[in-house]
């Protein structure tokens, strides 16, 4: 077999393997992947080595099917389950026979493994990475077909190397680059074209791709357990802020606290969300289209467009929102969300918690626009007795907190003014800070004891941020302050580039609002301010600075290429090629419904006969072009190849070409034209047995077409001699033609 070839198979199947392994991003894999297809090739397949038996061949396809009916059974018809049965059928293969079937499925096998990629991940790299198979994939199609072409025409040589010409090597070249081209034209096309996001719903999980891996985040707040908080640089969300002008907001030194739970219910250790408040989240579920604006948020003494009061608009991207329920983040208060696909939304306007329900996973982009100024909410959270924390050695400490001061506050909130609650809080937060060390690494609760108590009052007074907020919250409610704790991300990481904060899952964090006055909610981070710098703040290692540069890029890929049909695209554009693409599949979906399986039938009828059509019609073009047309059509390949320089006016036929013509123009004589579908060598080998063509010698034709394959595969050069040979031997069937023609006249 042609060397090239295995070596192009190789390259194909390496890089497909690559390929998802970068997608999967799980190292493991990528290396198993890479090393059993490398290993595969070097033992059975470099150098003239053996293929494994069919009976070994056969227990090892059973092994994968076994082993992904086994992952299908525990995780789903998931893609990573498809693209791992792909991989361990693509190293069977490379184990396998080497014929030109066997080939073939293994370049079908790399296919698939890549669509499989790129159904789980659409990063940056994954895009370079199909930018180079794409190319090399078509070199190896067309290395496979030419290959196939010489062991359909002369069996002999199946097992033999063959060898391209310079100029094969050149023209093959021009073909792939030239294939390429045209594919990315098409393809760009397309892209502009079609609207995304038209019909994904359908495909649940497989209808969206990831940029990361899974979020840290938690919806709730566990104390107690001791160990190493480990720091991951994987990122999580990208966030772009602009005012109320379009302006965009951010720098180096300004920090957005992105919202995401709300804990305000206690119990053994665990804040959570509160659940005796009549659940809004379940009373607001609502389907949000795409591009629609949807309210979130009221406010009292105003009626109207809740997002006139908006002085924040966020953009935010998750580069991998769960399946099921996602908490969505934004500043305090949200007023309004903006989806860019449809979606189901559920919200609380008592406290800002958004949450979005799908059945997909992968990136997900929304606009939420807020109101960070002074303004109250339309709903009294305060209504009832002032709230308390049970703990009485937590209460007693923050009484003598607020009397200890030069101006002391009144403790009890029966009698405190309501101006005074500022101070309190100030007065909470500054003993916290000044008194208690913040660390990732603590210690176990010990068994039976309050972890925010043991925090308070045990000797080790450290702990990370999640203590810090829950101190501080129990601390206030235990004077009367209404206070909550808040799950999120912090944005500290700004890219003066791109204009936008990058935000990792080292970047989670815990904090507190506060409800100073009725509906006036603030917010108050008890964090040591130095410690939540050196924490926050992004490295300037030469690491990191690396790392920031591929997230620029990355970032740059997500933006203009991921959501190109959000960000790129004229509106109107965009608006009325997906809403001609919606309400085609809306009015399929709804003929459906309607129509029930008599509609399908009549349906399946005429798309039969429409097949039936284009079938003719087919056949008739066929029919044209071996016909009256065929001398204008073969003139123009001929432009066409010289266009795509192929050929060259001023070079001279070669040996094998005038070889060529010469025995199709005998052919055509002996009024036998060979068909364009089959081969030299096998067309002169059918017409030696018919019984008007036995005494012409076509034994000699068959030796002049392996003749002319020698030097047009075997680049090997025909000798003068050789060709002279061959010249006299089709010579001489014709004059035999012409002397068997003449008998049958007089006869």
């Amino acid at each position: 077999m042609n060397r090239r070839l295995e070596r192009s198979i190789l390259a194909t199947a390496l890089i497909a393997a690559i390929a998802y392994g970068v997608a999967d991003e799980n190292p493991g894999l990528l290396l198993l992947g890479v090393v059993s297809v490398l290993a595969s090739w070097m033992i059975f397949r470099a150098r003239g080595g053996r293929a494994l038996p069919m009976s070994v061949t056969i227990p090892l396809t059973l092994a994968a099917v076994g082993y992904a009916m086994i992952l299908l059974a525990s995780e789903g018809f998931k893609v990573g389950v498809f693209s791992e049965f792909v991989l361990a059928l693509i190293v069977v293969k490379l184990v396998d026979r080497r014929s030109a079937r066997d080939n073939a499925q293994l370049l079908l096998l790399s296919v698939f493994l890549v669509v499989g990629a790129i159904l789980t991940s659409n990063r940056l790299v994954l895009g370079l990475l199909i930018l180079a198979f794409v190319p090399v994939f078509g070199t190896t199609v067309v290395q496979h077909q030419i290959e196939s072409a010489r062991q359909a025409a002369s069996p002999a040589a199946v097992g033999r190397r063959s060898h391209a010409s310079l100029q094969e090597r050149a023209d093959l070249r021009r073909l792939v680059w030239f294939s390429t081209l045209a594919c990315l034209v098409i393809s760009i096309g397309v892209f502009v074209i079609m609207p995304r996001g038209v019909g994904m719903q359908a495909f649940g999980a497989w209808g969206n791709t990831s940029l990361g891996q899974v979020t840290s985040f938690t919806d709730e707040v566990e104390l107690g357990r001791g160990g190493l908080i480990s720091q991951s640089s994987t990122p999580v969300l990208d966030l772009e802020v602009r005012n109320a002008q379009g302006e965009t907001l951010g720098s180096a030194s300004e920090v957005f606290y992105l919202r995401g739970a709300v804990l305000d219910e206690y119990d053994d250790g665990r804040w959570s969300r509160g659940s005796g408040r009549g659940d809004p989240l379940k009373q607001s579920a609502s389907y949000v289209g795409a591009n629609t604006p949807h309210t979130i948020g009221r406010f009292e003494n105003f009626s109207g467009r809740e997002s006139r009061l908006a002085d924040h608009e966020l953009r935010v991207t998750l580069r991998n929102a769960r399946r099921g329920e996602t908490h969505l983040f934004s500043l305090w208060r949200p007023i309004e969300i903006e989806t860019l696909k449809p979606t189901d939304i559920k919200h609380d306007p008592t406290d800002g918690t958004i949450i979005r329900e799908s059945r997909q996973s992968g990136k997900f982009e929304y606009l939420v626009r807020c109101r960070v100024g002074e303004t109250r909410s339309g709903q009294r959270e305060t209504a009832g007795p002032p709230p308390t924390f049970g703990s009485a050695r937590i209460t007693t400490l923050t009484q003598q907190i607020l009397r200890n001061e030069d101006t002391p506050v009144d403790p009890d909130p029966r009698t405190r003014p309501l101006g005074d609650n500022f101070r309190a809080v100030r007065m909470i937060r500054s003993y916290l800070v000044e008194n208690y060390a913040y660390s990732l690494e603590t210690r176990t609760a010990p068994p039976g004891q309050d972890p925010i108590e043991w925090f308070l009052f045990g000797e080790d007074k450290r702990g990370h941020c999640e203590y810090f907020a829950a101190a501080m919250t129990a601390m206030c409610r235990s004077v009367g302050i209404n206070a909550r704790v808040v799950t999120g991300y912090v944005a500290t990481e700004w890219n003066a580039p791109t204009g936008h904060y990058i935000v990792r899952e080292s970047n989670a964090h815990a904090w507190v609002e506060v409800e100073v006055q009725p509906g006036l909610w603030q917010r108050r981070d008890p964090t040591p301010t130095t410690e939540f710098i050196s924490i926050h703040e992004p490295s300037r290692s030469m690491v990191a600075r690396l790392r920031r540069l591929m997230d620029t890029a990355e970032y740059a890929w997500i933006n203009s290429v991921v959501g190109f049909s959000r960000r790129s695209r004229s509106g109107s554009m965009d608006a009325a090629v997906e809403g001609a693409f919606s309400g085609w599949a809306q009015s399929i979906g709804g003929r459906i419904r309607t129509g029930g399986v008599g509609l399908l039938v009549r349906a399946a009828g005429a798309g039969l006969i429409a097949f039936a059509g284009a079938a003719v019609l087919g056949f008739f073009a066929v029919w044209l072009a071996r016909g009256p047309w065929r001398g204008a059509a073969s003139r123009f390949s001929g432009v066409t190849s010289r266009l795509l320089g192929r050929a060259s006016l001023k070079r001279s036929a070669s040996t094998h070409e005038t070889l060529r013509r010469e025995l199709l123009a005998l052919f055509q004589r002996l009024g036998r034209p060979k068909p364009a579908w089959r081969p030299l060598r096998a067309h002169a080998e059918s017409l030696r047995d018919q019984a008007a063509f036995k005494d012409l010698d076509l034994p000699a034709a068959s030796g002049v077409a392996d003749t002319i394959y020698l030097e047009r595969f075997g680049d090997k050069a025909i000798e003068p001699e050789t060709a002279s040979s061959a010249k006299d031997d089709l010579r001489s069937i014709a004059r035999n033609a012409r002397r068997a023609r003449s008998r049958r006249a007089r006869d």
